[in-house]
């Protein structure tokens, strides 16, 4: 029963992943266009993140990685409803903000892991270790950009950093599926 939570926490990872990479695209491609649209997108994205994070570790009653904490499926789910609660006005002023703090958030928790994985001698270490930084750089860089940039340059700019972050986390998420079936699987006799 725990492979299949881990194996439903891990699609819906992907799938998070995948959704970012085309919101990223999205806000490259058209950042004027449907504004609110797009602000809509990343707040479900951010409520999913949230509530599978929270209900896979209610379910399992244990951490399996120290470091994980609530906090930042927390801080997805009000980010999520901040940004559908106030997507016509404050939401575009809100939405980098709020993605700066999730990345940099995301990038700590990233880069406590990476040191979890280099302890553990894992291949995964320094992929996590790049995204982690990557990560806190990115959200530090938005945060101040969301201060003071305007809204169609904003939108562009969260966008690459969505896609960046998109393409980091399926390659985080595909070098963590590997590292797993690594350790699962018994060698081969020859």
């Amino acid at each position: 029963m725990d492979e299949r939570r881990t194996i439903i926490k891990n699609n819906a990872a992907l799938i998070i992943s995948i959704i970012l990479l085309v919101v990223g695209i999205l806000f490259v491609a058209a950042p004027d266009a449907a504004l609110s649209l797009i602000i809509i997108i990343p707040a479900l994205a951010f409520l999913v993140y949230g509530v599978v994070s929270i209900v896979t570790r209610a379910v399992k009653k244990t951490q399996e990685t120290p470091g994980k904490t609530l906090v930042l499926p927390v801080i997805a789910i009000i980010a999520g409803i901040l940004l559908l609660v106030f997507h016509e006005s404050a939401g575009k002023v809100l939405l980098p903000l709020l993605v700066g703090i999730w990345l940099i958030f995301d990038g700590c928790s990233t880069l406590i892991n990476a040191g979890k994985a280099k302890e553990a001698q894992l291949k995964s270490a320094k992929t996590l270790l790049v995204s982690g930084w990557v990560d806190v750089a990115l959200g530090v860089i938005l945060f101040i950009v969301g201060v003071s940039g305007s809204m169609a340059g904003v939108l562009v700019f969260v966008g690459i950093l969505l896609i960046i972050y998109g393409l980091l986390s399926l390659i985080s998420q595909l070098t963590l599926h590997s590292a797993r079936n690594s350790m699962t699987t018994p060698p081969r006799v020859k």
